[in-house]
């Protein structure tokens, strides 16, 4: 598998790129790194919450069309063959061959599902598989998208205009559903936090962050729980990520969700260590024994 990625200017200089959140751009850049050679990501979810940053930001990847999602969950980097051009020696095959199958490739060497094509297309006759030559030399067998027709009128490809009104529509949607999205705030919330208490910004992987903000999204814990850990571990002088988890841990299990419930527990806790010193009262001792100590303090 090559360990070299790329990127092309046409992708993340255009306006539908720049215009977007700077975690979905960092998002995107993350996944094509992770991708295999043909570009494929099997855990996309897990990588956007890894990286610190959201589904959300996944969500406008995909609707803004630089990442093509299946219904498996495995997602695909949509200009792939623009941003890299792997020698074909060089190229492991996919293991997402089903995925793989669902796409075609345009003339620029985009991938295109075989869903969101604007018309029902059928293949010539013995053009089915047509295989794209990209400059390498690296032979890739796809539909080629060139050679598909309408249902209704064979041989005859779009207009210029039926596109154009086709790629206004499709951004007015990408519009409308980029603007109800809103950024997730717990990932700067836990750099604030740990910052404050004397953490460097080293001191946590991006995973072992998304770990601990987990506590709070899939537990249904208070961020302020968070904060009273990373406070408790700053207190201590032990500012490393087992401390702060294994406290998230054992008020996990203790059923703490609010800061409230932290207290409440802490106090039960100090009452119940209290009665357990406490002296026994001489008033329940039985007047025999009384009498035997004080025989035995008079000797």
């Amino acid at each position: 598998m090559a360990q070299r990625r790329m990127f092309t200017k046409e992708i993340t200089t255009s306006d539908a790129f720049v215009d977007m959140p700077a975690s979905s751009q960092l998002l995107y850049f993350h996944l094509g790194m992770e991708a295999d050679d043909e570009g494929f990501i099997g855990n996309a979810r897990m990588l956007s919450r890894a990286y610190g940053t959201s589904t959300d930001d996944l969500r406008l990847l995909i609707a803004k069309g630089f990442i093509i999602a299946f219904d498996s969950g495995v997602t695909v980097v949509k200009d792939w063959n623009l941003n890299n051009k792997i020698r074909r020696d060089r190229s492991k095959p996919t293991i997402y061959s089903e995925e793989k199958n669902q796409l075609v490739l345009d003339a620029t060497g985009a991938y295109q599902h075989v869903n969101q094509l604007t018309t029902d297309v059928q293949p010539h006759d013995n053009q089915m598989a047509t295989n794209w030559q990209p400059n390498t030399g690296e032979t890739v067998d796809f539909i080629d998208v060139n050679q598909l027709t309408t249902k209704s009128q064979p041989n005859v490809r779009i207009g210029k205009d039926r596109l154009g009104k086709d790629r206004l529509e499709e951004e007015r949607q990408v519009e409308d559903s980029s603007s109800s999205i809103v950024a997730n705030p717990l990932p700067s919330m836990l750099m604030n936090s740990l910052s404050e208490n004397g953490f460097m910004s080293t001191d946590l992987t991006p995973i072992q962050q998304q770990t601990l903000i987990a506590y709070v999204e899939d537990d249904g814990m208070e961020f302020d729980v968070l904060a009273k850990a990373i406070e408790s571990a700053s207190n201590a002088n032990a500012r490393t990520f087992n401390y702060v988890k294994g406290t998230m841990e054992k008020k996990l299990k203790q059923g703490v969700k609010t800061v409230a419930d932290w207290d409440a527990n802490e106090n039960n806790f100090k009452q119940r260590k209290s009665l357990g010193n406490k002296q026994p009262d001489s008033t329940n001792i039985p007047q025999w024994m009384l009498d035997n100590m004080r025989e035995l303090e008079g000797e």
